[in-house]
């Protein structure tokens, strides 16, 4: 999406917290691969769609997760989870970070 490319994804876990249908691209159902070949298509065969959606795509990348963004929202999760107290919370947090 940052590439200004449209996007052909699965509804799996948080995907379409990003990626709005038709938007920013298309999506299509899990192990299909006849689906992700006609989405494959008809971005091919739709240039106007295709420009359209790898501009808004691009666009949205690039206002909602740039690393800023993403660094205070994480700071405000783990101001949050100080206040409640939640000590699991933050612990989980921090093993992600290491990870990463």
């Amino acid at each position: 999406m940052s590439a200004g490319l449209p996007s052909i994804a699965t509804k799996v876990e948080g995907v379409d917290e990003v990626l709005v249908e038709g938007e920013h691209g298309l999506f299509v159902p899990v192990e299909n691969p006849e689906a992700l070949a006609q989405a494959i298509l008809q971005l091919l065969r739709d240039p106007e769609a295709r420009i359209r959606m790898g501009a808004a795509a691009r666009m949205h990348i690039s206002k909602n997760y740039t690393v800023d963004r993403m660094c205070s929202q994480y700071l405000e999760l783990m101001q949050n989870c100080l206040k409640e107290n939640n000590m699991q919370v933050l612990h989980a947090l921090r093993k992600v970070c290491e990870n990463r």
